[in-house]
């Protein structure tokens, strides 16, 4: 991943600035994968780029085995504290890369949410970080994960600011796009109150970058996945990138 420091000032906000995201719901909808799409049951799970943990903790509670890496000690640290606090502690938590990471028994389940998979730095990674997905999975198992799109991209992210404001904290985003290398930096600044009522600023840079379903599909299927699905939302509706901010891939291992 070409996101250095990632997590350092992120994983202090991380919860609250994705108040709004629906954890059961993305739970729901994985089983739902798993229910439809995979030959073997599942029971254990591989959360990928997992962030404070909140996914990881979900599917704990429903039974799954879980296994659990990210990039950052930060957001890692966050994770196991709040697995502990809610009583459990056999979530297994390492930081690992996504181009190559390793799991300690194959699992059947692998899910990578919140369009981490755009933060890969080009199509070697890409390629790198399916590879190692299929490895980890037993042969039948399912992979999903979402990206924003083509849309997203030049249409809501492009070159656009945005200020999201809570209590205790200030986030001024700013986007640069650019159309032909697919890139976009986003360079994040945060205000943070203190103890005091003071306020500390923190800056945050994330690159992410806007891969095609055709290159997604070619390296997926060379890989050896068979993509069972391409849907925008829990509904399974079929995904359209120049009209859809997101898309699920749905693939199983053959």
């Amino acid at each position: 991943m070409n996101n250095s420091g990632y997590g350092k000032y992120l994983s202090k906000t991380y919860d609250l600035l994705n108040s709004d995201v629906d954890y059961k719901s993305f739970a729901d909808f994985y089983e739902k994968c798993f229910e439809e799409y995979s030959d073997v049951p599942v029971k254990h799970v591989c959360e990928m780029a997992c962030g404070t943990g909140n996914m990881s903790i979900e599917l704990t509670k429903r039974g799954y085995s879980v296994t659990a890496f990210d990039i950052s000690e930060e957001m890692l640290t966050i994770a196991d504290k709040k697995a502990q606090d809610s009583g459990i502690d056999n979530i297994r938590f390492t930081i690992q890369d996504m181009q190559n990471f390793r799991v300690y028994s194959k699992v059947q389940g692998a899910v990578c949410m919140m369009d981490s998979i755009n933060c890969l730095a080009d199509s070697v990674a890409l390629y790198e970080t399916f590879a190692s997905t299929y490895e980890a999975l037993d042969e039948g198992g399912v992979f999903v994960f979402d990206v924003n799109t083509k849309h997203k991209f030049e249409n809501v992210y492009s070159d656009n600011a945005y200020v999201l404001e809570d209590e205790g904290v200030l986030l001024a985003w700013q986007n640069f796009y650019n159309n032909k290398t697919r890139k976009c930096d986003l360079f994040l600044t945060f205000f943070l109150e203190d103890v005091d009522g003071k306020y500390t600023r923190f800056d945050e840079h994330i690159k992410q970058k806007m891969y095609t379903d055709r290159i997604l599909s070619k390296l997926l299927n060379e890989i050896g996945f068979d993509i069972k699905a391409k849907v925008s939302d829990f509904d399974f509706t079929k995904a359209d990138e120049n009209v859809h901010d997101r898309t699920f891939y749905i693939c199983k291992k053959v």
